[in-house]
Order: structure tokens, then C-alpha cells, then sequence
């Protein structure tokens, strides 16, 4: 069974097929996914100005696959990120 979204517990709250204790219950059980996004990593730039470091495969387009190499290039950057980046608070 897969998680629900916060919208799908949303709108079942608001059709009446759920309570908002049930859905409380739910979410503590982790049935319901949560609204939390993953923390970026910064860096500052020489002018103290926050920079967020990104990699893009432009024409990769959506549905796109990644290729052995391009997930291997991920990899070792999301290791140079952590090496030189922080995480936010």
C-alpha cells in the first residue's frame, strides 16, 4: 500500500471520508507523506552572497533516462557538494 499525498488527505478531509482525527492518526503512521522538503546546500560567494550549486543535463527533456555515465557524474558531484558545500538550517 503507498503513501497518500497531502492533497489527496486534504481533499478526502473536506469530502467527508476522513476525520481530522483519523488523519492525524494517518500521518503519525506515516500513510500520509508529509510536506517536507529536503534541505539545500549553499555556498557563499566571494562578495558573502549565497549561491545554491546545481548540475543540469540540458535536452535531457522530461522522461528522459539517465545514461551509467551521467548517474556516475551525479554521484561524484552530490560527493563535491558535500564536501564543499553546507546544508541548510
Amino acid at each position: 500500500m503507498g503513501k497518500l499525498t497531502m492533497k489527496q488527505a486534504e481533499e478526502m478531509l473536506e469530502s467527508g471520508l476522513l476525520t481530522k482525527d483519523k488523519m492525524k492518526e494517518w500521518q503519525d503512521s506515516g500513510l500520509i507523506s508529509s510536506r517536507q522538503r529536503g534541505k539545500k546546500w549553499y555556498m557563499k560567494s566571494s562578495d558573502n552572497k549565497t549561491v545554491y550549486p546545481q548540475l543540469y543535463f540540458q535536452g535531457l527533456g522530461k522522461g528522459g533516462q539517465y545514461s551509467p555515465n551521467m548517474s556516475n557524474l551525479r554521484d561524484e558531484f552530490n560527493k563535491l557538494i558535500h564536501k564543499y558545500a553546507k546544508k541548510e538550517k
